[in-house]
C-alpha cells in the first residue's frame, strides 16, 4: 500500500511526518528531487526518504497538484490531506523561498519597499492557488472512489494523539485502535523527547498570523477569494463554542451556501470512511491516485508563485539577530 500526504506549502508537512515516522518506524517519503537545496535540507532534518516515492516508503510527501521540475509519475492508494488557514501559509512560503531555510524569517517588513512589490505579487498568487489547490482534493473526495482523508494542521497542534490516531486509523482501516500496538505506539511517541518530534525548530510566528504583513484588504480579499474553503474547513467564525479556529468574521454575509458546508471536510471523511470499509483486509483500491505533472489540475508551483521574479529581494534580505 501506498499513501500519499498532500498539503499546500507550509501547512505542517514536515511536522506530521515526523510523527508518523516516530509512530511507525517507518521513514517517509516525497515527490521532491534532491537536486533542490531546501529538499536536501530535509533529508538532513525530516527523513532519509526524503526523494524516495518507490516501495522503500510507505508514506510520501507531496503539495500535489502543485508540480515542480524532475517530478516523475507515480500512483498511490490512499491520500491523507493536512489542511491550514491561508493567512498563515503565505509568509512563512514566502520567509522559506526566498530565504532558502525552513526555520529562519528574515526581520524586513513586507509592507515596505523594496520589498512590497514583491510581497504584494506573492501573496496575491499564493491567495489565488490555495483555493485552487484546496479545491482539486475536494473535488477528487467528491466525484471519485479514490479514498481522501482530510485533517487540520490547528487540530495536530491542539492535539496530536487524537489526530494521529485518526489518520493511522483511516489508512489501516481500523475503526479502533484501544488495546493494540499502535496505541501504545502513538502514546509512546508522545511522552518522549519533544525535540526527537520536531523536524527543525519552527520561527516563533508558528499556528498565528503574521498579521503585521498584511492590510485590511488583504485580509477582505482572501476572506471574498476563499469563503467555500474557509467555511469546508472550519475556519470561519460561527456561533459554536468549541471553534479554535474562527481565523475568518463574515459579519453575517458569507453566502448561505458557503456557510451551510461549515465543516463540510468532517462529512467527506464519514463517505471516505464508508468507501474504506468496503475495502477487504489485505486488499488494495482499485482507483488508484495518480499524480504526473501533464494530468488535468495540475499547476506550476514556480508559475503560480512567480517564483524568479521574486530574486530581486534576495539582496535586501535582514537576518540580523535571528
Amino acid at each position: 500500500m501506498s499513501v500519499i500526504y498532500a498539503t499546500f506549502p507550509r501547512s505542517g508537512n514536515s511536522m506530521m511526518r515526523k510523527y508518523l515516522e516516530n509512530v511507525t518506524g517507518l521513514a517517509t517519503g516525497s515527490d521532491l528531487d534532491l537536486k533542490h537545496g531546501l529538499n536536501t535540507a530535509l533529508q538532513h532534518c525530516v527523513s532519509k526518504g526524503e526523494g524516495q516515492m518507490g516501495g522503500a516508503t510507505w508514506i510520501k510527501k507531496t503539495h500535489y497538484p502543485f508540480v515542480m521540475p524532475f517530478q516523475k509519475k507515480h500512483e498511490h492508494d490512499i491520500v491523507i490531506i493536512c489542511s491550514r488557514y491561508e493567512v498563515n501559509c503565505q509568509v512563512s512560503f514566502f520567509y522559506l523561498v526566498n530565504s532558502q531555510a525552513h526555520g529562519m524569517p528574515f526581520k524586513n517588513n513586507l509592507q515596505v519597499e523594496p520589498f512590497k512589490a514583491f510581497w504584494m505579487d506573492w501573496w496575491k498568487r499564493g491567495t489565488d492557488a490555495y483555493g485552487k489547490h484546496m479545491a482539486y482534493w475536494i473535488d477528487k473526495a467528491e466525484n471519485t472512489n479514490q479514498l481522501v482523508y482530510f485533517f487540520r494542521f490547528e487540530d495536530v497542534i491542539k492535539d496530536p494523539k487524537e489526530e494521529i490516531t485518526k489518520v493511522l486509523q483511516f489508512v489501516l482501516g481500523m475503526e479502533d485502535v484501544e488495546g493494540t500496538v499502535l496505541e501504545k505506539r502513538i502514546e509512546e511517541t508522545l511522552k518522549g523527547d519533544p525535540s526527537k518530534n520536531r523536524s527543525y525548530t519552527n520561527k516563533k510566528s508558528t499556528g498565528v498570523a503574521n498579521t503585521a504583513q498584511y492590510t485590511q484588504e488583504m485580509f477582505d480579499y482572501s476572506a471574498k477569494v476563499n469563503e467555500e474553503v474557509f467555511h469546508i474547513f472550519g475556519y470561519a467564525k460561527d456561533d459554536r463554542e468549541d471553534n479554535h479556529t474562527p481565523y475568518c468574521d463574515y459579519n453575517g454575509k458569507a453566502k448561505p451556501e458557503n456557510v451551510a458546508k461549515t465543516n463540510y471536510y468532517k462529512e467527506l471523511n464519514k463517505k471516505a470512511w464508508e468507501k474504506r470499509k468496503l475495502l477487504p483486509h489485505g486488499h488494495l483500491p482499485k482507483e488508484k491516485v495518480q499524480h504526473h505533472k501533464s494530468m488535468p489540475g495540475t499547476m506550476s508551483i514556480i508559475t503560480e508563485f512567480n517564483v524568479m521574479h521574486n530574486y530581486g529581494v534576495v539582496e535586501h534580505l535582514d537576518f540580523s539577530g535571528v
